[in-house]
């Protein structure tokens, strides 16, 4: 054993297995999960004491609510946050006076659509709780809720920002305080005796701003000014964040219908026990992707500043490697579904696992191609990430409307798999048309130098 420990290829796989874990990227990543993991088990005990309070009934409305809000809020931010991540990357080193006024642009502009979607979902409140929810109750709520989205933009600014500067130690850290004094903030309702479900929703409305206020100060000395905001400057920056958000926020609105409508799918065409079998599935499924989640962070920022064709495979090789070792890491986890669904939720549950095992494909999947499909943004691809949300969608209503009436739960995450690997496909097809193109060019360039 011994011998086998110092040979040359152990030696060898020792150091590179330290050189990883000393890497920047590693140490970033190691820093985002844990803070992930933490605001996780944050929310899980304050989603505890609002449900055990609440009841089903309130609880439910609320969820209610905060689905609604979600999509609030992906109409807000109209694709900004991403766009100003990639922005941001690439101009804070060589262009520091460009950074600023491009980040006070992005934070005027993201108040000002948030308002505008806060101010049409006041509007639309009462149709959304009659018709859309059929819960004429929660029309106040819905209300309450929505003047949430102006501190979602402040904290959203601040997020933001610090991603592009890499600073993802104050990231996680913020991340963590806003979990903790929304879940102290619960606890001194109910300690008050005022816990319901407007209280908390206010709760929620208003807490994003200890993020924005907190990390504020994060920020270096002039680098933000609310009073240059809405100078001319700032207001230059719009367009320039506009044509590439315009793009990424058709993306995720499209992302987010292929991410709710096969549940829809399912709840027309099975019994409401199969629903709730794959809903379970769903959501371990999504547990298991906070490592892809925790990875796009990371990435987004480093990835938005590569400039050459080398660069950009240099960085595909590199995260495809480390993307096998995630994988094979999470595989491990496969042979323990079952007995933890039984243990956990009851043999009710127990044929969950099948539509467990083919959603963690999807995740999976999502491990190796996100890393790839991040290259849209310094290739200045923003249509084709739209285009292949688009495909997503499409093929995820094509392959719905076959496997689900027959397979039901399984047959919805073999849809959902066949959504991501086209989408995936039809982006990665693109990426490796463009680094072609682009070393050609390059090609081209060197050659007709002068002296070549």
């Amino acid at each position: 054993m011994a011998r086998l420990y110092r040979s040359p290829v152990v030696a060898g796989l020792r150091v590179r297995l330290v050189r990883e874990v000393q890497a920047p990227a590693t140490r970033h990543s190691a820093i985002t999960l844990a803070g992930n993991l933490s605001r996780f088990l944050l929310g899980f005990v304050t989603s505890v004491l609002i449900a055990r309070f609440l009841g089903p009934a309130g609880y439910g409305l609320i969820a209610l609510v905060s689905l609604v809000l979600a999509v609030a809020d992906t109409v807000g931010d109209f694709g900004l946050t991403y766009t100003a991540v990639r922005a941001l990357a690439r101009v804070l080193g060589p262009e520091p006076e460009r950074a600023r006024r491009l980040a006070r642009g992005f934070f005027s502009l993201a108040v000002i659509t948030n308002v505008i979607a806060a101010v049409v979902g006041i509007l639309l409140a009462g149709p959304i709780a009659r018709v859309v929810l059929g819960r004429p109750e929660a029309e106040p709520y819905l209300r309450l809720a929505m003047i949430g989205l102006i501190a979602v933009a402040g904290n959203g600014f601040i997020v933001a920002v610090l991603q592009s500067m890499r600073r993802f130690g104050q990231l996680a850290g913020l991340q963590i305080l806003s979990a903790l004094t929304y879940l102290i903030g619960v606890f001194a309702l109910v300690a008050a005796n005022r816990l319901d479900v407007a209280s908390v929703i206010l709760l929620g409305a208003v807490n994003p701003l200890v993020g924005f206020v907190v990390g504020l100060r994060f920020l270096p000395p002039g680098f933000f000014s609310f009073g240059e905001a809405l100078a001319r400057p700032s207001r230059q920056a719009w367009r320039e964040l506009a044509a590439f958000s315009k793009w990424l926020w058709v993306s995720a609105i499209l992302s987010l219908l292929a991410a709710q409508l096969d549940l829809v799918m399912l709840s027309r065409w099975t019994p409401a026990a199969a629903v709730g079998v794959y809903a379970l599935a769903f959501n371990l499924a999504m547990k298991m992707d906070i490592v892809s989640q925790t990875r796009l962070t990371v990435l987004l920022p480093g990835v938005s500043s590569l400039r050459t064709s080398t660069e950009m495979r240099t960085f595909v090789v590199r995260s495809l490697k480390r993307s096998a070792v995630l994988i094979a890491g999470s595989a491990l986890f496969v042979p323990f579904f079952r007995p933890f669904i039984v243990t956990f939720y009851g043999p009710d549950y127990a044929d969950a696992v099948k539509a467990l095992l083919v959603l963690t494909l999807v995740v999976l999947f999502d491990l190796a191609t996100t890393p790839v499909i991040l290259l849209g943004f310094p290739l200045e691809q923003p249509r084709a990430l739209a285009a292949s949300d688009a495909v997503r969608l499409a093929t995820l209503v094509a392959s719905g409307w076959l496997l689900i009436p027959t397979f039901g739960p399984v047959g919805a995450a073999l849809a959902r798999l066949a959504a991501r690997v086209a989408g995936a496909l039809f982006m990665v097809t693109l990426i490796a048309l463009r680094l072609r193109k682009m070393s050609r060019s390059s090609l081209l360039s060197s050659a007709s130098a002068p002296g070549s």
